[in-house]
């Protein structure tokens, strides 16, 4: 999906939730707060987006108290920033994560710049983890294949985005260039590098220093998966944090984490 069409959906979404007794300025308030969520949908190849963020921080400096009462009332406690913003993503059709938290805060003391009345701030906060697994922040990770063929061999993770899949550049049916793989696996056929998709999966790096697998294909069967202490934990829409011990499976193909 192109990002007029991604735009498209917001102003659908304004359209259809912008209450007629809302004054002009909150509604343009609330209008860009949206577009500001459309501008942090990430594209991981074509035709494919994600929005790698799991809470969403809205500052906003009322310019009066009837101001701060409707933002209250409507905004915060009835939920509805959070629902427009949840709508504009599934309307997107991204992947993003189902537990986003939207957090909006007002008053004078609000940290904003000179002529604006609005913040708004990403957050990737790694709620997955368990305690006592999360890998120290700024740690370096490594990645090293255990089952199949793939050149690098073992790469050490520093890029914002980290592509896994099979050969090194893949271009679709009309020739277009899709995307390179940083770690990427050959052609050859040993039973396992069959198994590792062109686009298969991609390693985010999030705002706390952390790396987390994400899912490239969410609708193709084949896998992406951590195993973790003997458990196999599926990616498929959410991206989950690795750690160093764990196993990383793209089909049958396996690359271990340092």
């Amino acid at each position: 999906m192109s990002f007029e069409k991604i735009w498209s959906a917001v102003r659908q979404s304004l359209q259809a939730h912008a209450p007629s007794a809302e004054a002009p300025e909150l509604s343009e308030i609330r209008h860009d707060i949206l577009e500001e969520v459309r501008g942090h949908v990430q594209e991981l190849s074509a035709g494919r987006y994600i929005f790698p963020f799991d809470r969403i921080l809205i500052e906003i400096r009322p310019r009066s108290q009837a101001e701060a009462a409707a933002i209250q009332s409507v905004w915060i406690d009835g939920g509805e920033v959070q629902t427009e913003i949840l709508s504009v993503l599934s309307r997107a059709d991204c992947q993003y994560d189902r537990n986003l938290v939207v957090e909006t805060r007002l008053g004078p003391d609000a940290e904003l710049g000179a002529g604006t009345n609005f913040r708004v701030a990403f957050e990737s906060v790694a709620r997955h983890a368990a305690p006592g697994q999360t890998a120290e922040a700024g740690a370096p990770i490594c990645l090293t294949v255990l089952a199949g063929a793939a050149d690098p061999a073992s790469l050490v993770l520093s890029a914002a985005i980290t592509n896994l899949g099979r050969l090194r550049e893949v271009f679709d049916s009309d020739g277009q260039f899709v995307r390179s793989n940083d770690l990427a696996f050959s052609e050859v056929e040993n039973g396992l590098n069959e198994t590792v998709g062109r686009t298969h999966a991609h390693i985010v790096r999030r705002q706390d220093g952390r790396f987390a697998l994400a899912n490239s294909r969410r609708h193709d069967k084949a896998p992406v998966a951590i195993i973790r202490n003997g458990r196999s934990i599926p990616v498929i829409l959410i991206a989950e944090p690795i750690e160093p011990g764990d196993v990383i499976l793209l089909g049958r193909a396996r690359i271990g984490v340092s």
